[in-house]
């Protein structure tokens, strides 16, 4: 029987297009959440999530992203800052394209994006190209 870690690393040398690596992922995640191995979830999900986005499965990234964002903040040591800010991007984008996604829920997500990156010492302008990109979608200049 696979691993999650077996798994995980079957899927590191697939394309991110490729339907069996998402799949993949997927029970990896399930085996690493049955093992109560955060630390593996956590890398599963974050492969889930370049996988989900590059086959055009946004709802499957937003969850894994929601379960990571969580891990993070319970243990921010634990886990890297700059690679979630990355991710938090692509979520945003993600996020506006979902219309059961309200206009409120995507504004306080771009807030607290950017005061995640102020906190960290990061610059500011991805959460303002967040916000440009927001009001462009929804017909504001």
């Amino acid at each position: 029987m696979n691993t999650a870690q077996d798994l995980l690393y079957q899927a590191y040398g697939m394309r991110d297009t490729d339907p069996a690596k998402l799949a993949l992922l997927e029970e990896a995640v399930q085996l690493a959440d049955a093992a109560n191995d955060t630390k593996t979830g956590y890398e599963a999900r974050d492969e889930l999530i370049d996988a989900s986005t590059f086959s055009g499965q946004g709802e499957k990234m937003l969850v894994a992203f929601a379960w990571m964002l969580n891990a993070f903040d319970a243990n921010p040591d634990e886990y890297s800052a700059h690679s979630l800010y990355w991710k938090y991007k692509w979520v945003l984008n993600t996020a506006r394209q979902f219309p059961q996604i309200s206009a409120e829920r995507i504004d306080a997500l771009i807030a607290d994006f950017e005061h995640r990156l102020e906190s960290a010492g990061y610059s500011p302008r991805p959460a303002l190209d967040a916000r440009v990109g927001w009001a462009r979608h929804r017909g504001r200049r």
